[in-house]
């Protein structure tokens, strides 16, 4: 490492690495409203959701917008946990974000659900 030749700036810089801008992103202090943790909501819910709904998956899937050729029931099922997802395990949980638009996609409440 070296040391920069100015004597007002004693700080240590790599010769691989520039100095920060002081305008950088890097520098910006974190929003608090990006800092909110919500919670997961358990597949469970969503499964019993789904299954009072009366919905097919394949509709589910087009109401989700999850499309390729036709509706990606794949995708659906991973979701409920009713199939492994590539690194062998079942999903047991998805974001608030995600369970709250399956509820809008099956026609119900995410507060009936207790989400």
């Amino acid at each position: 490492m070296a040391n920069r030749n100015d004597d007002s700036q004693a700080e240590l810089i790599h010769p691989w690495k520039r100095a920060i801008h002081p305008n950088s992103i890097a520098n910006l202090s974190p929003h608090p409203e990006n800092l909110v943790v919500r919670g997961e909501v358990d597949v469970a819910k969503l499964q019993q959701a789904l299954r009072r709904s009366g919905l097919s998956k394949s509709e589910l899937a087009r109401r989700m917008n999850w499309m390729r050729v036709k509706p990606d029931v794949h995708r659906v099922n991973q979701y409920f946990g009713l199939e492994r997802l590539s690194n062998g395990e079942r999903r047991k949980k998805v974001t608030y974000e995600v369970a709250v638009k399956l509820c809008k996609a099956l026609n119900s409440s995410p507060v009936d659900l207790g989400i």
